[in-house]
């Protein structure tokens, strides 16, 4: 088996607090991919989402804290709902294939991990991602697959 990590991107544009939440998940939690297919930017784009049933109890008091005038509270996380479906926070995306964060980092982006996922026989729901970091501390994708990638 071999772990691919992909840069996650994007968090800190979103408008929902995914940078805060990031900070407050541990390495290893569950992440969900979905497809993008009408991103107006990238029609390779992967969505990154993650359950905030995956924060600690012991890290809310903290998150709350970090999400002061933000507009947001650590209650209105807990009781996110929205296209992703109840608890599933978008954080950001899979980096682009070639595109800086992949070439910074020197990791593959969301065309090579489409390209995991055919040659593994995944569904979107399937692939086994978790959150990682980098030396540097940037988040990443990492998926664990048995299965490399055809060219």
């Amino acid at each position: 088996m071999t772990t691919y990590q992909f840069p996650l991107v994007g968090n800190h544009f979103r408008g929902v607090p995914a940078k805060q939440v990031l900070g407050h998940l541990a390495a290893c939690a569950s992440l969900g991919l979905r497809p993008d297919d009408e991103n107006l930017y990238d029609g390779a784009a992967i969505r990154v989402v993650v359950n905030v049933d995956q924060i600690l109890a012991s890290r809310w008091d903290a998150l709350d804290n970090d999400l002061a005038n933000t507009g947001w509270t650590a209650d209105k996380v807990r009781g996110i709902n929205d296209a992703d479906g109840p608890g599933n926070l978008f954080i950001g995306f899979v980096g682009a294939s070639g595109g800086k964060p992949c070439n910074v980092m020197g990791l593959p982006g969301n065309q090579e991990l489409r390209a995991l996922r055919e040659a593994n026989g995944w569904e979107w729901e399937e692939i086994p991602a978790t959150l990682g970091f980098s030396a540097d501390g940037k988040p990443l994708v990492e998926v664990n697959a048995l299965q490399p990638a055809h060219d």
